[in-house]
This record gives C-alpha cells, sequence and structure tokens, in this order.
C-alpha cells in the first residue's frame, strides 16, 4: 500500500528488559501508584510510549494505536496459575486486568491525559503491520500526529510452551520488548523519515516468492530492488531476538539508519517464522521517487 498522503517518522523510542533498568521511570509516568501496579510488560511499554510524547500536549495526539501478539503473558499466568490454586473462587480480578491486550495503550492514555481514538491489535506476526496500517489510515484521514507501537514479553511459562510446540529448536533467540513511534502528517525535525508505503503477506515464501512480492512492491512506486538499500530484519532479530512484534524494533533500527543509507530509499523486509511478511519503504525527506 502506497500511503495516500506523505507520512513521517518523527520520533520513536525502544526500551526492552535490559535498557528499562537504566530509565528513571518515575521521572517518565510521574505517578507512583500506577507505577507500582504496572508489570513488566507495561512498564516497557508506557516508558516507550512516554518517550515518544515527552513534551507533547495531551492534544496535539490525535490517535493511539498499539499493537501485541500474546499481550500480558506474567499477569495471565498469574491469573490462570490463581484459578487452579483457588478453584475458580475469590479470585483476585488485578492480574487479568493487567494482563488484557489494550493496558498499555490506555494507561499511556490516562497518563497523558489523552482522550482519543485509542485501538489495540492482536494479529500474531502481524499485529505490529496492522497497527501501523491503522496510524496511516489515520493520518490519511486528516489527523496530525498518530503515536504507534508494539510490544511483547518472555515468561519462563509462555518459554517452556513455545519450546514443546517446537520453537527455537534451530539456534533462534527468544526476544522481548517494545517500540513506539510518533508519526505525523509532516517532518518536525531534520532526522524525520518518511513512511511512504508497507505491504503484508501471509504464508511461506521461498527466496525466489520473497523477491517477487519485494519486486511488485517497489513495481508500485516506480522503483527496483536495484534502486533501493535493502534492510534485512533478520540481522537485527540476531541481536534483539525473535517474537511476534519484533517488526516494530526491525523500523526502529531501520528508521535510525535511513538517514545514513546510501540509497534515497530503504526497503525494511520482516518475516517471521516464514508465515507472515512485510515490507515497508522509508524514503529520505525531501528524496524523490
Amino acid at each position: 500500500m502506497k500511503t495516500v498522503v506523505p507520512v513521517y517518522i518523527n520520533r520513536a523510542a525502544s526500551v526492552d528488559a535490559s535498557s528499562l533498568g537504566n530509565l528513571n521511570l518515575s521521572a517518565i509516568v510521574r505517578s507512583p501508584n500506577a507505577l507500582r501496579r504496572m508489570c513488566r510488560l507495561v512498564r516497557m511499554g508506557v516508558a516507550a510510549g512516554m518517550l515518544c510524547l515527552d513534551d507533547i500536549p495531551a492534544d496535539g495526539i490525535d490517535a493511539v494505536v498499539t499493537a501485541t501478539s500474546l499481550g500480558g503473558l506474567e499477569d495471565t499466568g498469574k491469573f490462570l496459575s490463581e484459578m487452579t490454586e483457588r478453584n475458580e473462587c475469590g479470585l483476585n480480578p488485578t492480574p487479568f486486568m493487567r494482563s488484557v491486550f489494550n493496558t498499555v495503550g490506555s494507561q499511556i492514555a490516562l497518563l497523558k491525559g489523552i482522550k482519543v481514538y485509542n485501538m489495540t491489535y492482536v494479529h500474531r506476526g502481524l499485529s505490529f503491520e496492522s497497527a501501523l496500517f491503522d496510524a496511516v489510515l489515520q493520518i490519511a484521514e486528516g489527523k496530525r500526529n498518530v503515536l504507534a507501537g508494539a510490544f511483547d514479553e518472555i515468561t519462563r511459562e509462555a518459554h517452556v510452551l513455545k519450546e514443546r510446540a517446537g520453537l527455537f529448536r534451530r539456534g533462534e533467540k527468544e526476544g522481548e520488548g517494545a517500540c513506539f513511534f510518533l508519526l505525523g502528517n509532516r517532518p518536525d525535525s531534520g532526522s524525520s523519515v518518511e513512511l511512504a508505503g508497507l505491504d503484508v503477506r501471509r504464508g511461506p515464501l521461498d527466496e525466489r516468492q520473497r523477491m517477487e512480492f519485494a519486486s511488485d512492491f517497489l513495481s508500485g512506486f516506480g522503483l527496483g530492488l536495484s534502486s533501493v538499500e535493502i534492510f534485512n530484519g533478520a540481522e537485527v532479530k540476531k541481536i534483539c531476538g525473535e517474537y511476534g512484534t519484533a517488526s516494530a524494533r526491525v523500523l526502529y533500527e531501520a528508521a535510525a539508519f535511513a538517514g545514513s543509507c546510501s540509497a534515497p530509499c530503504l526497503l525494511v523486509c520482516n518475516s517471521f517464522r516464514n508465515m507472515s511478511h512485510s515490507l515497508v519503504l522509508l524514503k529520505k525527506t525531501g528524496a524523490g521517487i
């Protein structure tokens, strides 16, 4: 899909388990009671989202769109364990409330006082791409600034279940983290990057089919594979690990690299277990297509 109107990535933030400990969360969240109740996943997601918003007033955000492939696994596990231990009687509702998929989006809205469209997508390996599609459409409909992001976490119980299902048998590294982007209808700094288009495809693809997918996508912009620089998400995942919304981390790294790439356009390629595939075209601000 080629964006109908120009869409720019004006800010981006990434928080994972290792960087979370280095953040001054009390200065970011500014609500001790809310911070105390947040699990690790919510802390990562809220921190990344709030870092993107920073000094922007509540009325400067027109939509919040988030994504997750599995949601709050830690609190889901707590709630399910308690159901078993207490025979479904006298359950504590707090872990259930924290485990719902839209917890991060709603927490950001509450902390910032944002009262706008707020949506969360849970579409397995294409969760973040679905949120990104929505964010782009929001701007095409006249919105100025849209906060879009994704988050997922690792838990011991979930990792064991994934291993039993046959995952991570080929030396893959499991990952987690949260990445958020402030998308706007105009660039707000010299480091802004234009998000020119995106497309997705489901089902297994061999190398030839992947090249055809990329060629067909670029042809819609009058481009070929030789006229863009390719950013392979697999290289990023060697560092951050594989998880359902790792494509958000891939886009974060690609946006940081786009300004220094040798070509005017950067094609960001991502694949999740060869079942979900996405392409994002980034363009240097001011570069023509």
